[in-house]
C-alpha cells in the first residue's frame, strides 16, 4: 500500500501544472538520504551473521543468477521496440544494483512467512551486497567498452547562444566535436538548431540543464554569455562535473584589487581565461558584426605556422587548435607547438583597407604565434 500510495503521488505531482515541485525534489533528496540511510541500518541489523552463513552459496549463486541471466533477459524482453542501441540496452542489461526497496520487501515478506522465510532476508542482503559491489566496480569500464563513456571526452558544453558561441560552436562541429549550448533565448536557440547545432532552453545555473542535456562526448565547458557574474557563476558550477582545468570563461574587465587578492579569486571561482584578456565578449561580438568570421585552416609542411603568420597578420586571431581528435583550448596560459597536421581555429578580422574593419587586439600568450613586427610572445 505505501509502495503504491507514493507512486499515484509521483505520477500525480509529475503531471500538474499547478505548483512548482522544483524545491520540493530538493528537500526530498535530503530526506531521503537520510531516511534510507536509519533504514538500511535497522533492516540490516534484523539480519544475523549467522543467517548469512547459513545461507551459504546458495545465496551467492542466486545473485549471480539475478546478474548474468535475470536482468539481461528482462531487459531484451522489455526493450526491443523502445528506440535504444544495442550498446544502451547492453548497458542497462549489466546494470541493475538492488537497494532499500528489496530490503524491505524481503523483511516484510520474511515476518510475514515466519519460520518459512527466514532464507529470504539473507539472501537479499547478499544480492544487494553483491549487486552494488559487482557493478559499482565494473560499470565504467562495460560503458567504455561499449562505447557508451569516453574518458577524454572533448565535446563542449557552452554557456550562452548568442552569435559569437554559434559561430565558435559551428566551427568546432564541423570539426567532429560535439557541441551543446545552453541558452534562456529561444530566438537564439531558434538560430543554433537551424545552424544543425544541439542547443538546450534553459538557464545554464538551473537543474533542468542536468536533465535535459547528454552529457556524453562533453568533456568542457565556454562560459560565452556577455554577463561576466553568469559566467563565473556557471564556471563554479560545472568545475565540480568537469573539473578545474576544463571550464573556461571569456575575459573580463579587470577591478582595482591586490594581486594577492586577484590569484585567490582566480583559483577559488573563476575559470581559465579564454583566448587572450583583450578578447571580451564585447570586443568578439563587435568583430563578427563588422564582418569577421570564425575559420579553420590546416597546417601542412607547405603551409606551416610561418606561412600562416605571413598570410593572415594580425588579422587572425588563434582561439583552438585541432591535433588529429583532440581539441586544444587556447588560454592565456596556453604555450602550444604547432606543427603540421593541425587545424588552427580562429577569428579572422576584416583587413584594414575595409571601412569597417576592427583593430587587431594585442596577441596573447599562445606560444610562438607572432605577427611581422611584433615579438614573439
Amino acid at each position: 500500500a505505501g509502495l503504491l500510495a507514493v507512486t499515484v503521488m509521483g505520477v500525480t505531482l509529475a503531471n500538474q501544472r499547478t505548483i512548482s515541485v522544483e524545491k520540493m525534489l530538493e528537500f526530498k533528496e535530503s530526506l531521503a538520504t537520510l531516511l534510507i540511510a536509519g533504514l538500511f541500518i535497522l533492516l540490516s541489523a534484523r539480519v544475523p551473521l549467522a543467517s548469512l552463513y547459513q545461507v551459504g552459496y546458495s545465496g551467492v549463486a542466486f545473485a549471480l543468477a539475478m546478474i548474468v541471466i535475470v536482468r539481461p533477459l528482462s531487459v531484451w524482453l522489455a526493450t526491443p521496440f523502445s528506440g535504444l542501441t544495442r550498446a544502451e540496452r547492453g548497458l542497462l542489461a549489466w546494470l541493475a544494483p538492488r537497494g532499500i526497496v528489496a530490503a524491505a520487501a524481503s523483511s516484510v515478506f520474511a515476518l510475514r512467512l515466519g519460520e518459512d522465510g527466514e532464507e529470504i532476508a539473507p539472501a537479499a542482503f547478499i544480492v544487494i551486497f553483491m549487486t552494488v559491489a559487482i557493478y559499482g566496480l565494473t560499470s565504467g569500464y562495460v560503458a567504455r567498452r561499449l562505447g557508451l563513456s569516453h574518458p577524454d571526452a572533448q565535446g563542449l558544453l557552452i554557456g550562452g547562444a548568442s552569435q559569437v558561441a554559434r559561430a565558435i560552436g559551428a566551427s568546432l562541429k564541423k570539426e567532429g566535436f560535439p557541441v551543446v549550448l545552453v541558452d534562456t533565448r529561444f530566438p537564439r536557440i531558434r538560430k543554433a538548431r537551424d545552424l544543425g547545432l544541439s542547443a538546450c532552453f534553459a538557464n545554464v545555473l538551473s537543474e533542468h540543464v542536468l536533465d535535459e542535456v547528454d552529457f556524453g562526448g562533453l568533456g568542457r565547458y565556454l562560459a560565452l554569455t556577455a554577463n561576466d557574474e553568469i559566467n563565473t557563476m556557471s564556471v563554479v558550477r560545472f568545475r565540480e562535473l568537469f573539473g578545474r582545468d576544463n571550464v573556461y570563461q571569456l575575459a573580463k574587465v579587470e577591478k582595482k584589487t591586490s594581486r594577492m587578492d586577484a590569484t585567490a579569486w582566480q583559483q577559488r571561482f573563476v575559470g581559465r581565461t579564454l583566448f587572450g584578456t583583450e578578447l571580451t565578449y564585447e570586443y568578439l561580438d563587435t568583430a563578427l558584426d563588422k564582418g569577421a568570421s570564425i575559420k579553420t585552416t590546416r597546417l601542412t609542411d607547405g603551409f606551416d605556422i610561418a606561412a600562416y603568420r605571413k598570410h593572415y597578420g594580425s588579422r587572425a586571431v588563434p582561439l583552438f587548435l585541432v591535433d588529429g581528435k583532440k581539441l586544444i583550448v587556447l588560454t592565456t596560459e596556453s604555450k602550444p607547438t604547432f606543427k603540421a597536421g593541425q587545424a588552427i581555429v580562429a577569428m579572422v578580422l576584416k583587413g584594414a583597407d575595409d571601412p569597417t574593419h576592427l583593430a587587431a587586439p594585442a596577441p596573447g600568450p599562445i606560444g610562438d604565434y607572432s605577427v611581422p613586427g611584433e615579438a614573439t610572445v
